[in-house]
This record gives C-alpha cells, sequence and structure tokens, in this order.
C-alpha cells in the first residue's frame, strides 16, 4: 500500500484473525471507501468513519442464506437490516453527512463570491480551459470526477453572484435552498450523468444552491462539486460545475 506521514493512506490490512480491509486510511483507521472481509465469509463494501462502518453499503452474507447481499446503512459500526432500522439509520446519516456537506460548500461558495472580480469568477474554483500543461492536467483531473461542459470564468457577474449568496445569510427574507445530492433516484437540476463518482462518499459529492423565485437576470441555481481525492471535507475543493440565471423574457 501507500503511507503517508508514515501513516497508512491506501493499501490492503491483514488482521491476525484473519479479516483483510482493502481500501483508504486516515490516522491508520479505516476510512473514506474500502472493502472488509471477516474469516466467516461476511463482506462489506462501503465507506467507513475512523475505523468504523459509516454510511451506505453492500452487506453481502450478512443474513442466513449463502451470497445474500443487502445495500443499506451504517452507523458508527452499527448495521440492522430490519426497514424500521435501515430507515432511521439512513435518516440520521442523511442529516449529519448533509450538514457538513452543506457548511463545507456553504463556505467556498461565500469565498467564491468575495473573490469574484469583475474580470469573473476566481480560477481556483473553475475547471480549467487554457490549453497550458498544468492546466490540461488539471482539467483531466477534475474529468475524472465530473463531466463537463463547465462554466467559464464570465459565467455569472460578480453582482448577481453576491446577490446570490446574500440569500444564504442567517435570517434571510428568501434564503436558498440547498441540497447534497444523495444519488437514491431523487430528481435533480443536474443531469446525474455527468457525476462520476458515487454521492455520499465526499470525493466528487456534489451540492446544489437553488433559488426558487429568482428574478430575470438573477442567478436561478448553481452546483459546487467536491474534486479533491481525500475522504475529509476539512481539505475539500470545491468547483463551479453549473451555473444558471432566469432568461429574461423574448
Amino acid at each position: 500500500g501507500t503511507f503517508e506521514n508514515g501513516m497508512y493512506k491506501v493499501g490492503t490490512y491483514t488482521s491476525s484473525g484473519g479479516a483483510v480491509f482493502a481500501g483508504n486510511f486516515r490516522n491508520n483507521k479505516f476510512h473514506g471507501v474500502g472493502e472488509y472481509r471477516w474469516p466467516d465469509g461476511r463482506v462489506y463494501r462501503g465507506t467507513w468513519h475512523d475505523g468504523d462502518m459509516h454510511g451506505r453499503g453492500q452487506y453481502l452474507n450478512f443474513s442466513v442464506g449463502a451470497d445474500k447481499a443487502f445495500t443499506g446503512f451504517s452507523l458508527n459500526g452499527k448495521f440492522a437490516s430490519a426497514p424500521r432500522d435501515q430507515e432511521e439509520a439512513k435518516k440520521a446519516f442523511l442529516a449529519e453527512y448533509g450538514g457538513q456537506c452543506v457548511k463545507s460548500a456553504t463556505a467556498a461558495l461565500r469565498e467564491l463570491a468575495e473573490k469574484t472580480s469583475a474580470e469573473g469568477v476566481p480560477a481556483t474554483f473553475l475547471v480549467p480551459q487554457d490549453q497550458s500543461p498544468e492546466s490540461v492536467a488539471e482539467k483531466a483531473h477534475d474529468e475524472e470526477i465530473v463531466d463537463g461542459p463547465f462554466p467559464e470564468a464570465s459565467g455569472a457577474s460578480q453582482a448577481s453572484l453576491q446577490a446570490f449568496v446574500a440569500r444564504l445569510a442567517e435570517g434571510a427574507e428568501k434564503p436558498l435552498e440547498v441540497t447534497t445530492y444523495s444519488g437514491l433516484g431523487a430528481q435533480t437540476r443536474l443531469d446525474s450523468h455527468r457525476l462520476k463518482r458515487p454521492q455520499l462518499q465526499m470525493v466528487g459529492q456534489a451540492v446544489e444552491f437553488f433559488a426558487p423565485d429568482a428574478e430575470a437576470g438573477a442567478v436561478s441555481w448553481l452546483l459546487l462539486v467536491n474534486v479533491r481525492r481525500e475522504f475529509d471535507l476539512e481539505h475539500a475543493k470545491w468547483k463551479l460545475i453549473q451555473c444558471e440565471a432566469v432568461q429574461p423574457p423574448a
């Protein structure tokens, strides 16, 4: 496997009891996405947090009978397949994870709006379009996570972005609707086929900001995607993937 700062980063770990984990680590604990195989034949493939199954995943042979697969949610290492337990675990995880994503993406959007100038959106928040070697490499990296077309720096004016983001303020008269994409079948404004990474796994996560009553010429909705390949939202790198304004009447 690979190491970072003397600790496990990505690789395969075999315990003294014969269980095998293959995936990502943080602080020498299973963290991110990985597969764990128990000696008794049970298998879990999904998300982890600080050493525990946490989030969405697939469970094989957890039920009586061979080769029975189940897709569902764990919370802090605990898993129960009963429908009521699963609904509660799903609701709790989506609230926790969604809240973390909204907080991180909102901070990024505020910074984006603050740094947008008359020349447009700062390059650090955009998928690059120029042909320099660095930009070509960065675009290739981003396109492994989300497909274009991508907005340009001039895709939204300074005034329209700042007016849009002002609606994130606490107590705003007309607050934005903010949605963490789940990939669980809910209808989205962005074509979901553009997202190349499963949602609810931090890497490639999409967060949508929507103004349901935007006026002509104003930004109606935009989407940020985390393009950093680290399973840690503290190090997320959010980029503007879509930005739509209300078209004025003909």
